[in-house]
């Protein structure tokens, strides 16, 4: 039988994990855009990833 501390140990592992693919994604997403003189674009592309990520 799993407790409810284990349970929400795997819950906010998942999130972690989640957490971890979004950042992943979003620096491999703002790489090639970083250093070419355009600040805002990889700014935009960076939040790209985290749109789904809300903790609300």
């Amino acid at each position: 039988m799993m407790t409810e501390l284990t349970s929400n140990r795997d819950i906010e592992r998942l999130i972690q994990l989640d957490f971890l693919r979004a950042t992943e994604v979003a620096a491999l997403n703002v790489m090639k855009w970083v250093g070419k003189g355009n600040k805002e674009l990889p700014m935009k592309r960076l939040a790209t990833p985290f749109a789904g990520c809300s903790t609300s």
